[in-house]
């Protein structure tokens, strides 16, 4: 009995899309590669990574964790020369890059906060927690 071909289509897209991720890919490259759009891209790693379990997803964040681990050391050597050298335009895109990738720690971590709260706790309003 033959299956779904449009099941089978997306099976072998998040089978894609979890190995490109694996090797450290954002959703934005996944896309291109599937040759879908991003909110498609993102759906199909969110949901090879639920077929996955709970062990294996923590496991693959780990990876990209210490991946990202590696790269901000790197990252920051190149902006403590930066500074040496007096390079201003230089460290200030180090910096830049730096925030990229912090800020996909907190995606990956699902620590993300919408940023209207966080304007409102900033600013003292009890009803924003």
């Amino acid at each position: 009995m033959p299956g779904n071909p449009g099941q089978h289509s997306r099976q072998l897209q998040q089978a894609r899309a979890l190995e490109l991720r694996r090797q450290g890919l954002g959703v934005r490259d996944i896309a291109v590669d599937l040759g879908v759009g991003r909110s498609t891209a993102a759906r199909r790693l969110r949901d090879a990574l639920q077929d996955l379990g709970a062990e294996t997803s923590e496991q693959l964040r780990a990876t990209v964790e210490h991946r990202l681990d590696g790269v901000l050391q790197r990252l920051n050597r190149l902006r403590f020369q930066a500074q040496a050298d007096g390079n201003t335009a230089l460290e200030l895109k180090i910096l830049t890059a730096i925030l990229a990738c912090e800020r996909d720690r907190v995606r990956l971590l699902g620590l993300a906060v919408p940023s209207a709260v966080v304007i409102q706790v900033e600013q003292g309003d009890p009803h924003a927690a």
